[in-house]
């Protein structure tokens, strides 16, 4: 903690976010886009309103970058059919600058719920079609209940938040399922 009681991460973090928006160019704004999406708390909360006030004073994002924190969930699956005790959860995102993506978790019931593995990989139609994992072959979910699945399955293995984790695809996750349960509150 700092002499005024705030967690050291928390103020460097906030440090550095009035840094990009005092810089104001275009490239601290997509950064400071990237830090709302994948951030947590108020990291992601100060994040987000730096870039807003950028935009407000026109500053745009570099074309490479326009699509940071813009990611869709398009659909979401699970299985546990061969899986001994196991849940397979997916959900698959568009990106409007790249490639489909999916995000699975690998769900261990006996331990409460923990992830055991975890994966980010391409299209739901590139996997192994006619396999256990084609989409057709999977239950098809609502994507604000796999978000709220998926974040459940995260709290229990990295801590409320995932804040304690180090490894990107456990953000990315995180971020991801926010996402989706985002998009049960907006509708």
């Amino acid at each position: 903690l700092t002499t005024a009681g705030v967690r050291v991460g928390d103020a460097v973090g906030a440090g550095v976010i009035a840094e990009l928006e005092g810089q104001g160019d275009p490239l601290s704004h997509a950064i400071l886009l990237g830090v709302a999406h994948l951030g947590l708390g108020e990291p992601a909360a100060r994040g987000a309103e730096a870039a807003a006030r950028l935009t407000e004073r026109a500053v745009g994002v570099p074309q490479e970058f326009a699509g940071v924190g813009r990611s869709r969930a398009v659909g979401a699956w699970r299985t546990c059919a061969d899986l001994y005790d196991e849940v397979a959860l997916f959900a698959e995102f568009d990106y409007p600058r790249g490639e489909r993506h999916t995000i699975a978790l690998f769900v261990d019931q006996p331990r409460g719920g923990a992830v055991k593995h975890i994966g980010l990989l391409g299209a739901m139609h590139e996997l192994d079609p006619g396999g256990p994992f084609d989409p057709h072959a999977l239950e098809t979910i609502d994507i604000p209940r796999a978000g709220a699945l998926m974040r459940d399955a995260l709290e229990v293995s990295h801590g409320p938040g995932a804040a304690t984790s180090h490894d990107y695809r456990v953000l990315i996750a995180w971020a991801r399922a926010r996402s989706m349960q985002h998009r049960e509150r907006a509708s």
